[in-house]
Formats: structure tokens, sequence, C-alpha cells
């Protein structure tokens, strides 16, 4: 009778833990907050008397207990179980919660440690910092108290040993430029590559080398930089009134996105806008405000620049083929031999660019867009005026002429015009080209064994007919799994360049997810909640399998401390 009596109460404690931890997973998936302005374990049956619990029922609970209450409203079973709880014991506090985040990151972690584990067991390491909303320096949830390469490389090899991944299976390392990671001497990658006693190679975020070929292009043309400078006065101008901001948001039907030298992407959108945004600003320089107006006319007197305009449709055909480079790069699943691929046919493409016939049709679609709106009414006045020299010249040959350098170049004819731009368009695609054989080749190690893969896979002679089809090599490793022992070696090697990371970028993609959880008024969450939460929040695959099937988080949570119900027999 004992033991049929306890395991009606392990069932019962069970079912109510088990929804319990339904709700914390719910809200973790969402990214909002469970906890309120006072949070009260009574949360069933305590309106019965209108004058009692009065702050409760104005108040706010939190998301985690008015989900628990809306559960027993609509689940009986629950509402039975929950209330026969020791009221001592009812499983909802902000301790609780914490230990539930823990219990259910355990469980996450363990999946991911068995992918690696199950596998090859080499892994590849990618590692960036940001710092979170109070302004603590975070490491991939790490909190840092120095940015020295000792201190990093240190943190990195305590990470490792906590979820017992061995470093001496750790084959290759990307982070970003900071001076402190790729130090060769005494940078962290140097450190983790003494530490891992293996070649380790070091790659610098693909994604991270774009973006600095594009600033540094900026940098060395300056009429591009001219450019750059007004779009970004712009976005200056629009964002610093709610009424500027929606009269743009009207004409252009989207958010003008705010620009950032790690976020080219924001330069080519504020480019596809150019029309509308011209539309924005002949609004806005109307405006009763005398400020405001004379800002807005500052814009489009320097916007209806012809050599504006033409540089603007240089870039956006520029910026239209590494748009889709960079959007490559920041795949989680982009491996070597693909980038490699993606890099040379950008490159190739902009090459393609740099033809006086490219450039005429360009040219053309810029002049037929000033017409049609009517730019050349403001623009340069001297655009098509041809330079005129005294009569008692005639006779003569002028080499050259004294003067206002400036006035020249507004005198200079419609040929020679067109020349200067085109020689300016040239210089932005020379220089990006330069720009990319230097940032793009500091891996050519890696490259070169990536082809001599591929001649090793041709030149076996047994599995040459049964993967030359294999288009990547993921589907290389995947046929050559299916044999067993048979290709022990090739498999090893394709499994090397599969965890070679190309870029950083899944680490950031973290960093987006810490601001969604650390918010300003979530500011004084400590360090282990919020990796718990967003271990839970951006493995969305597993935290899902759990959302499901929560037994497993459940066990672990009884595992982790003594608990006052027992949920075991």
């Amino acid at each position: 009778m004992i033991n049929s009596q306890l395991k009606i109460e392990v069932e019962r404690n069970r079912l109510v833990l088990r929804s319990l931890i339904g709700c914390v997973l719910y809200c973790v998936r969402h990214d909002i907050g469970l906890r309120g302005h006072k949070d009260t374990s009574q949360i069933i049956n305590n309106y019965s008397d209108p004058h009692e619990n009065i702050d409760n029922e104005t108040g706010n609970n939190g998301n985690f207990l008015e989900l628990v209450k809306l559960l027993s409203f609509e689940n009986e079973t629950f509402c039975s179980a929950y209330e026969a709880l020791p009221k001592n014991a009812k499983y909802t506090g902000k301790i609780i919660q914490n230990d539930m985040l823990r219990a259910a990151s355990i469980v996450v972690a363990e999946y991911i440690l068995k992918e690696v584990n199950e596998g090859s067991k080499v892994y590849g390491l990618i590692v960036d910092e940001a710092r979170d909303e109070s302004k603590r320096e975070q490491m991939r949830f790490v909190e840092l108290k120095e940015l020295s390469a000792n201190v990093l490389s240190s943190e990195i090899k305590l990470f490792l040993n906590y979820f017992g991944l061995d470093i001496s299976n750790c084959v290759s390392q990307s982070y970003d430029g900071a001076s402190v990671m790729p130090g060769q001497f005494n940078g962290v990658q140097k450190k983790i590559k003494d530490m891992s006693g293996n070649l380790c190679p070091y790659v610098h975020c693909h994604a991270h080398r774009l973006n600095l070929v594009l600033v540094d292009v900026s940098r060395k043309v300056e009429d591009l930089h001219e450019v750059i400078g007004i779009l970004e006065a712009i976005y200056a101008f629009q964002s610093s009134s709610t009424i500027r901001h929606q009269i743009f948001f009207i004409k252009t039907g989207e958010k003008i996105p705010m620009h950032s030298n790690t976020r080219w992407v924001s330069k080519f959108k504020s480019i596809r806008y150019f029309g509308t945004v011209l539309l924005a600003l002949k609004e806005l320089s109307k405006s009763v405000k005398s400020k405001e107006a004379a800002e807005a006319k500052g814009l489009l007197v320097q916007l209806k620049s012809f050599k504006i305009i033409v540089l603007i449709f240089c870039l956006d055909y520029v910026l239209s083929i590494v748009n889709t480079l960079s959007l490559s790069l920041q795949s989680a699943s982009l491996d070597y031999s693909c980038c490699e691929k993606l890099i040379k046919s950008t490159a190739e493409q902009l090459n393609n660019l740099r033809t006086k016939e490219m450039f005429t049709d360009i040219y053309n679609e810029a002049i037929t867009l000033a017409i049609s709106t009517g730019l050349f009414q403001t623009a340069d006045q001297h655009l098509i005026r041809n330079q005129k020299c005294s009569s008692l010249l005639n006779d003569y040959i002028t080499y050259s002429t004294v003067g206002n350098s400036k006035r020249e170049n507004q005198n200079l004819d419609y040929k020679e015009r067109e020349q200067e731009l085109k020689v300016i368009f040239f210089n932005i695609l020379d220089c990006m080209n330069n720009e990319m054989i230097f940032r793009f080749t500091e891996n050519n190690k890696i490259l070169r064994n990536i082809h001599a893969l591929e001649v090793l896979k041709n030149q076996c002679l047994i599995g040459k007919s049964l993967f030359l089809e294999a288009s990547t090599l993921f589907d290389v490793h995947q046929q050559i799994s299916n044999y067993g022992e048979a290709f022990t070696n090739l498999r090893k090697v394709v499994e090397l360049y599969m965890v070679i990371p190309v870029s950083s970028t899944s680490a950031e993609r973290s960093f987006s997810t810490m601001r969604h959880i650390k918010t300003y008024l979530r500011a004084t969450m400590q360090n282990p909640r919020l990796s718990n939460l967003a271990l839970l929040s951006i493995d969305k695959e597993n935290s899902e399998k759990l959302l499901k099937d929560p037994i497993p988080a459940l066990d672990m949570f009884a595992k982790i401390k003594h608990r006052r119900l027992q949920f075991q027999i």
C-alpha cells in the first residue's frame, strides 16, 4: 500500500513538473521574460475574496506564472494535481526556474556533444565577443574580466573542459580580426594551437574580410567615400525625428537601414531606395521648420550632382554582386570548397563590369533617371556646355589654360565628363579586385589542400566510380560512411575539411539573441541564467524536442539537487 501510494504521488509530481517545464521552455524559445513585478506561488483560486490579494490581481506576476494560471483554467487534471502539492513546494519560484533552465540546458548540451562524440570527434572552434546590456564583456556567454590573449585562451580551454571536449580534437579555429586574436606569437590562435598539439589552422572570418574589402575601397577612392558620407547623412537626418522617419517610411515602404562598417548590406539597401529618398527629401524641403527645410535642401543639392547619381548607379551594380557573396558567407553550413568557388565567381563578375560597354549602359541609366526626375534643372549646370576659347586664339594651338581648376572641371564637355566618371568606376573595381586578392589569399594552403582532396577523390581507384557524382563534401562523406571502414583514411580527410569554419557569423547571431534576452528591464540577470536562456533559445531544434517531450529535462531536474518532492521511484 505504501509503494502504491508513493507511485501515485510521484506520477502526480511528474505531471505537474512536466507542465511547468513546458511553460518555461515556451517563454525561453520566444525570448520573453519569465518573472514579473511581483512573483507569488499562490496563482490558483486566490480571488475568492475581492478584498484580498489586490496587488496580485492588478500587478504583473510574469509570463511564466500567467501561463501556469492559464493552464490550470484549461486543464482540470493539472489544476487538481497542482492544488494537491504542499504550499511550500509549488515549484514556481525564481530559484526553481533557474534549476529548470539549468536542467534543460544540460540536456540540450548533451544532445550537441552526442553529435560530436558519435561522429569523428574532431571539431572546429568559433569564438566571438560582445558587450551585454549591463556592460559586461561576454565571450559566447562566458563573462570576461579581462580581454588579454592569456585570459581568452584560458577561458576557452576551461569552457571545453567543462563540456568534456578534448582540446587535442580541435582541428580549426575561426575568430574576427581583433588584434588579440590572430597574433602569430602571442595571439589567442597561437595559444590554442599550442594547447591542441596539432596544426589547428586559424581562419579569419570571411564575412569580416569582405567588409574590410569594402571599407578599404571606400577609403582609397575619395569619390566613393563622398557617396557613402551622403548616404550616412541621409540616415542621420531621417532618424533624428519621428516625423521624418514616418515620411521616409511612407515613401520607401521600409525602414532606412542604419549604416555600419560591419554591415555593408545596409549601404546596398540605402542605394535601392534612392528614387524614393529623393521624393521624401523634396517633401521635407518644404517644411515650415526652417532648419529642417535647409538640411533637406542641402542633401537634395548633393544628391542632384550628376557625378553622385552616376556613382550611386555604379555602386548599385557592384554591391548587388557583393551582397550575394556576403549573404552566402553568413551560412552556417558553407564549407571551404564552396566558399572558394563563391569568392572566385564574385571576382569574375566584378571584372566583367570593367568594360566600356558596361559603363556606358550604367551611364545611360543615370542620364535617363536624371531626365525623368527633372534633376538636370538643378544639377551640374555645365554638364553639356562646351568649353569656349577666345576668338583671338583661333590660329593657335592651346596646350593649357590658367585660372580656377574647379571652374575648368565644370566646363568639361559631355564626353570628357563621361570619361572622368568611367575612370572613377574602373578605379573602384580595380581597388576591389586588389583588396579581394589581398584579403582572401591568407589561407591558400587550406585551399590548395582542398584541391588535393579533389584529386585524391578522383585518384581513388575504387571510389572514383562511386563518389565522382557527389557534388559537395557532405555528399562525399555520406557516401563514404555507407561503406563502413573501406575508406577510413579518405573519410578522415573529408571530415577534417568539413569542420573547418568559413566565418564566425554563427557566434555573432548568438549575440543578437543575447540582446533579445538581456534587455534594459532584465539587465540585472546573472550570467548562469543568461547562458542557459541563450542556449535554449539559439538551439531551437533541440529545445523543441524538450518542448514536445520534457521527460529528459524532468529527470535531470530531479538529479541535480535533492528535492522536497519525489519525482522518481
